[in-house]
């Protein structure tokens, strides 16, 4: 029988083992409230969503809705456009990377190695394994850098046309460029340029992105990889490793030769230490978001910092949720006291576990006791805000469901 890839997308293995489960926990780990609560809606609904979606797909009749795009601030100032697809998009997103993947040309290109990110074997716990080895090796300096603006500059069409004539058939081909390109919902004109447009520039924030970004990277993953050096690339981030600093030099500015060919540039480590670095590799460096020195590795300072930030600004909603709040219905459980506990608690067991490859113990400790002080300050708000409130509204407010407020159907009514 005739391969037909486009069948397969819908198909129980891919749509609904495969494809569901990934969105949902992404869905559920997304700093975004929004993110989660629209995952939690689909889902008191799935059996049924799956199977309109799977009915759509089957009629040809499945429409990818309009994305919100996101204009995300940076730290290093200016801004990361994301694009953040309707749920039953992302569902079909997935099912057609899965769909992809299955196939062994495709596959060879999504674990190439010297990549990373593209798949649960080749996450960031391996690339920073394959560091560590390629160290004890004998590798003596690196270079530290990513591409700049990457995805907004990946020639979407030419790299469907690639991705296409590895394919076996083309049934896929249509919904697979309908699936790269979005309409956009309520980007503020000022933000709409660094958006991709049709022909340039694929979204951040589709599972897609990263295979586009392989197969555009597919000769630069070769070239760099097949000398004295060994460069590992996670997405636009990268780090080459080689046994002195003119060898790992040399291999940087072929680096730049190959990403000019393709209208791209790499931070210079020389020229910009902000976004890039070079050294010995006997020093302590960074790289994702981790830091790694002789016989230790932990997360970087900054991912400390900027993870500290992001649960001191949800408990800082929270604490004002509490204040403001009158907690007189049901809508109060979502603003609770347990509500926003349990979101902190998530957040740092997502975050540990991240992390479950580093050594540092004492780390994870000291950033435990950054966590108590603001916990510490929010549940001191709650205490405060709960000696003014009546019984059920302390209730309410604690996040411990009231009988009362159960949902009600009689089926007689009560004299």
């Amino acid at each position: 029988m005739a391969t037909n890839l486009y069948r397969m997308v819908r198909l129980k293995p891919f749509l609904i083992d495969k494809a569901w489960p990934a969105v949902r926990a992404s869905g559920l780990r997304s700093r975004s409230v929004d993110t989660q609560d629209a995952i939690r809606s689909f889902q008191a609904h799935a059996y049924q969503s799956l199977h309109r979606i799977q009915r759509q797909l089957q009629r040809n009749t499945f429409k990818f809705g309009p994305a919100k795009g996101i204009p995300i601030a940076k730290n290093s100032g200016g801004y990361r456009p994301l694009v953040v697809p309707e749920i039953p998009s992302r569902i079909v997103q997935r099912s057609i990377l899965e769909v992809l993947k299955s196939q062994p040309a495709i596959r060879e290109i999504a674990d190439r190695p010297g990549s990373y990110g593209t798949s649960r074997q080749r996450q960031v716990r391996h690339a920073i394994r394959d560091i560590c080895l390629a160290i004890d090796a004998g590798a003596s300096y690196y270079i530290r850098t990513d591409i700049m603006d990457f995805f907004t500059r990946i020639p979407r069409l030419e790299v469907l046309q690639q991705l296409e004539g590895l394919l076996p058939d083309d049934s896929l081909n249509a919904l697979l460029r309908e699936a790269t390109w979005y309409e956009l919902d309520d980007v503020p004109a000022r933000f709409r340029a660094m958006f991709p447009s049709y022909q340039e520039g694929v979204a951040q924030g589709s599972c897609l992105s990263p295979l586009l970004g392989n197969i555009l990277l597919s000769e630069f993953d070769r070239v760099l990889n097949a000398g004295q050096v060994q460069t590992l690339r996670y997405v636009d981030d990268f780090i080459i490793l080689g046994p002195n600093q003119r060898t790992v030099e040399e291999a940087f500015a072929t680096v730049q030769e190959i990403l000019q060919g393709l209208k791209m540039q790499a931070y210079d480590p020389f020229k910009n230490q902000a976004k890039a670095a070079c050294g010995p590799t006997s020093r302590k460096f960074e790289f994702l978001g981790c830091s790694i020195s002789p016989g230790f590795i932990q997360p970087s300072k900054k991912a400390r910092n900027s993870f500290v930030s992001r649960v001191s600004r949800v408990l800082e909603d929270g604490g004002r949720q509490l204040r403001k709040y009158a907690f007189d219905s049901r809508d109060g459980y979502r603003r609770s006291l347990l509500a926003t506990l349990t979101r902190v608690s998530q957040m740092v067991e997502a975050w540990t576990n991240h992390y479950d490859f580093c050594n540092a113990q004492q780390t994870f400790e000291q950033f435990d006791r950054e966590v108590d002080r603001l916990l510490a300050k929010y549940i001191g708000m709650y205490s405060e805000r709960r000696q003014k409130l009546d019984a059920d509204r302390s209730r309410r407010l604690l996040g411990v469901w009231l009988a009362q407020d159960g949902k009600r159907s009689p089926i007689r009514n009560s004299d």
